[in-house]
């Protein structure tokens, strides 16, 4: 199934299953509220580069002595793309309706080769209470190097809000409100600086300097909210410890994306070794036959 449609009282969303899920339109009164940029191609396993992509296992780059790309894992390097890599496979359709759909992404020789862990991913999209509701559920199936090894990950989304002109937000009256006090930078590398104060404000403006590959640290759930000149849109995570910008152009687009974690996750965890407390930036570790939750939702009002 190449696209699914979905209806609700004045909003509309497209799903594309086999573009790794991707939501490619959200819009309401006509208007779609995301971006598909000019590098956007509909079929392929690349990068999307526009709409909302779901990233899993990890967000973000991964490092291994400095090189991206590559993460150690008993004892070995196991090559890992940005994002990870549930955006560039073909999800299955497990039922719909006009409002909702339920998706389901399995581990494969394909994913082993990159990531030695059994998983089942269950993604439902759904159109309710003025809202986009996305809920993900992963679940640890085995590990194929070492039975019993928990599985880490870092998830997240990665929307691409649409600031032209022609937007509900144009860029001169969009203005940004979320609760962080504190943002880290990261080296090109992986290297996680310290956390460095933030002004807490009521209100960002784009053109904000931290804003350049920004990641903050948000108590949870994590909530940010844009303000156009007519509309207001509300993002809530309730599992993402951190919010990431970016943006090439934010006269054309705006990233903010909700994460689990910070980039190099997979980099900061004790693999194989659980019994050992955890660096702070570590990857979260599913135990065999457990689950974890993220999910986020888009209300336009």
């Amino acid at each position: 199934m190449s696209e699914i449609i979905l209806n609700h009282e004045g909003m509309s969303a497209t799903v594309l299953p086999i573009r790794g899920a991707l939501i490619s339109n959200f819009s309401v009164d006509g208007k779609n509220i995301l971006k598909l940029t000019e590098e956007f191609t509909p079929t392929g396993s690349g990068w999307p580069a526009g709409g909302i992509p779901f990233l899993f296992p990890v967000a973000g780059r991964s490092f291994s002595k400095g090189i991206a790309g590559r993460y150690n894992a008993f004892g070995k390097e196991w090559p890992m793309p940005i994002h990870g890599f549930s955006y560039g496979l073909p999800w299955t359709v497990k039922n719909r309706s006009s409002h909702q759909v339920h998706l389901e992404l399995l581990s494969s020789e394909t994913t082993l080769s990159l990531f030695p862990w059994h998983f089942k991913i269950d993604y439902e999209i759904t159109l309710e209470n003025k809202s986009l509701n996305l809920k993900t559920k992963i679940t640890h199936l085995g590990c194929s190097e070492a039975p019993g090894t928990p599985m880490p990950v870092s998830p997240g989304f990665h929307p691409y809000f649409d600031t032209t002109s022609e937007s509900h937000f144009k860029p001169q009256d969009l203005e940004i409100t979320f609760p962080a006090t504190s943002v880290l930078r990261v080296s090109a590398q992986g290297g996680v600086d310290k956390q460095t104060e933030f002004p807490l404000l009521d209100r960002y403006k784009l053109d904000h300097p931290y804003f350049a590959n920004g990641i903050f640290p948000v108590p949870s759930p994590a909530t940010f909210k844009f303000k156009g000149a007519k509309k207001e849109l509300k993002v809530t995570s309730a599992q993402a410890k951190y919010l990431v910008f970016w943006s090439k152009n934010s006269d054309s687009f705006q990233c903010i994306e909700p994460w689990l974690g910070v980039p190099d996750a997979l980099g900061f965890a004790e693999i194989g070794l659980n019994s050992k407390p955890q660096h702070p930036f570590s990857a979260h570790l599913i135990s065999e036959n457990e689950s974890l939750e993220f999910s986020m939702s888009l209300e336009l009002t």
